[in-house]
């Protein structure tokens, strides 16, 4: 027959917890008073706090990667064309998150930790640029064509 721990291991626990107040010491009274804490005398200032756990709320933040995709093109109608080799990056308030180059398709792909929100992304390719508002709400954002030039 196996005997299990519990009884040790709360009676450690209670021990522990005992042995946190602090005060004056009362006599025992039996071999258990010492294990609930009875053979000390406590007052209001000394006695134990315990403060409960409340979650905090972050905000939109995210801890798993946004996958972001799309495609960079020159041109419009009939003559629209991929552009490879092109630098795509996404922005906030000025600053640039992420970059990555695009395919000799004009494919890109980025797996950037974006939190929900706002941002911008801008393709540059030569002396030609542009910029266009995107939002992420979740893990993906997909289809994010961009032009540059005409």
């Amino acid at each position: 027959m196996r005997r299990c721990g519990y009884g040790m291991l709360a009676a450690s626990v209670l021990a522990v917890a005992a042995g946190c107040v602090t005060g004056k010491r009362a006599e025992d009274k039996t071999g258990l008073d010492r294990l609930n804490g009875e053979n000390y005398i406590t007052d209001s200032s000394a006695a134990l706090m315990v403060q409960p756990v409340i979650p905090l709320y972050v905000g939109d933040q995210k801890q798993r990667a946004t996958k972001v995709t799309g495609a960079v093109w020159r041109g419009e109608g009939i003559g629209k064309s991929p552009v490879g080799q092109a630098v795509v990056q996404i922005v906030k308030d000025d600053k640039v998150l992420f970059e990555v180059t695009s395919a000799p398709d004009g494919d890109f792909k980025l797996f950037p930790v974006l939190p929900n929100g706002g941002y911008t992304l801008r393709a540059k390719s030569g002396d030609q640029s542009s910029e266009m508002p995107f939002f992420v709400k979740g893990y993906e954002v997909k289809d994010l064509n961009i032009t540059i030039g005409k």
